[in-house]
Formats: structure tokens, sequence, C-alpha cells
């Protein structure tokens, strides 16, 4: 395994047509802190088509957005693992950027796919492998298509912080588990669990069960948690 810079720098295969015996091994590269450059590179050579799969909590690419969205006639697919990583991906998404965005909370792969040629599959500890071998490709387009077709739109115009705030407390007040709320909402149950830390601070309860109580006596079926904060504040002032 070669780190990446030094000895073996990924070259862009050439755009004629490869024989069958164009099954090389993948090249491997060590964790490093510029590997954006390599993922970079391999984003740049698409001219049709990027495939990604970004599972949630997986290394950060959203710092390659504008080169991932660059080129008008590419085609952008991304399946991500939750409501936050995909509203996170789009905002780093040049606007001209035709893409389209799943959320697949079952994601495990992280996975860029240019043109259907060339792979960057992200391991165990950020290593880095360059696929170009035309049996491995054909496994993570079926691979991704796979991840494509059990995931969930995502609509960027309505997935705020806040409503997913809102989605969320009204299902735990509807009695569901932190698991349930994460598989329905297509989000990680870490989220959900930020979300209810988030919801605790605002209500100043120290306790789910006392968070449950308050949802509960304000009927909360999707209202704002800003709205049951002011809720709170008349209540405290009441008692004064």
């Amino acid at each position: 395994m070669s780190p990446l810079g030094e000895a073996q720098p990924w070259v862009p295969p050439t755009r004629a047509v490869r024989p069958p015996s164009s099954d090389r091994r993948a090249s491997e590269y060590s964790p490093a802190p510029d590997h954006h450059i390599l993922i970079e590179a391999v984003a740049a050579f698409a001219r049709d088509e990027l495939l990604i799969l970004l599972p949630a909590g997986a290394c950060d690419w959203t710092g390659i957005g504008p080169t991932i969205g660059s080129g008008a006639s590419r085609r952008l697919r991304m399946v991500v693992g939750d409501v936050e990583q995909a509203r996170g991906a789009m905002n780093h998404l040049p606007p001209a950027c035709t893409s389209d965005v799943r959320i697949n909370p079952e994601l495990r792969s992280h996975l860029l796919l240019a043109d259907r040629e060339v792979a960057v599959l992200i391991g165990e500890g950020c290593a880095l492998q360059v696929l170009e071998a035309r049996s491995q490709i054909a496994r993570l387009v079926a691979a991704f298509e796979r991840c494509w077709g059990h995931g969930r739109t995502f609509d960027k115009t309505s997935n705020t912080a806040d409503t997913l705030q809102r989605e969320i407390l009204g299902r735990l007040a509807a009695g569901l588990t932190d698991q349930a709320v994460a598989k329905e909402l297509g989000v990680s149950p870490r989220t959900v669990q930020r979300h209810v830390r988030k919801a605790k601070e605002e209500f100043g309860v120290d306790s789910r069960f006392e968070l449950g109580m308050r949802l509960a006596k304000a009927n909360f079926r999707g209202r704002s948690w800003r709205g049951l904060w002011r809720s709170r504040d008349a209540e405290l002032e009441g008692r004064a």
C-alpha cells in the first residue's frame, strides 16, 4: 500500500475502448489528510455520470462539492445515510448541478463511481482503493443500484432542521422508539438522539420521561418545539 501523492499517484485511464484484459488490480492508498485530491481527480474524470454512496458518519466528501457538481451535462446520483447528510451534500453542490439524492439509513458502503469506469472505495480507517477492473466495476454498479432502489427521495425544499425536529418529536410523542423513528424518517439513530438532547435542553427537562410528559401535556403531534418553548416561558411566568 503506497501513500497518496508519493510513489504511485493515480493516473486517469485513456478514453479509448479498453480490452477485456483490463482487469487490473486495485490501487491502494493509505489514509492521508489530502485524500480529497485523489477523489477530486476521479470525480473530474467523469464526463457523463457520477454515482456516490455516502453513509452517515462516513468520511466527508462535501468539500469537493464544486468538483462533483461541475459539468452541465454530467448527471449526479447520490445515496446518503440521513437527512442532515443529504442537506449538507445539496448545500455544497453548485445550483446548476443536475442531481438526484436519496436517503438510505442502512447504507454501509462509501463509494464514488465515475462514468462506470473508475471507482473510489473507502474502507476502514478511510483507506482508499481506486478500482478499474470491469468485473469489479460491474459489481459496484449493481450494489449502487440496490442502495438506490431502497432509498427514499430527498426533498430539499421541505426538510428543514425545524421540520425534522417536529417530525422526530411528533413520532416520539406517539410512542415510537428511536430506532423506529430513525427508520421511518430515513435518519440515523444518533440523529434522533441528538434532536432529543436538544429538545431536553430547550424545554429545561433532565430526562426523556419529563420530555414525553411535556409533549403529551401540549398534545404535541408535530408542532414546532419553538412553540412549546414559548408555552414553557408562559408557564414559568404564571408561576412567578
